[in-house]
């Protein structure tokens, strides 16, 4: 716990620099493996400024969920790793 008191507190800015950031899943549908379905029409859009909640059980597709929405999961780079994405 000390290390982590010993770092400079880092600061930031109170400005919002990005625009309509809002992240939407529409109809959602991703398997890791072929008939292995771990969502399935998904949808909701997490509205930029505002906070969203993923709730469910353990195993029910929240941190997929969380991971599809960070930066660099696009469809692309989810079609190279062989997982299934369906939009709609």
């Amino acid at each position: 716990m000390n290390e982590i008191l010993l770092h400079d507190e880092q600061t930031g800015t109170d400005k919002l620099t990005n625009n309509g950031c809002d992240i939407c899943f529409d109809n959602v549908n991703f398997s890791y493996k072929d008939g292995e379905n771990i969502l399935h029409n998904v949808s909701f859009t997490a509205k930029q400024g505002e906070v969203t909640a993923l709730v469910g059980p353990s195993g029910g597709g929240k941190t997929t969920v969380s991971r599809l929405a960070a930066a660099g999961r696009t469809r692309r780079a989810l079609q190279k790793r062989r997982y299934l994405y369906r939009h709609g």
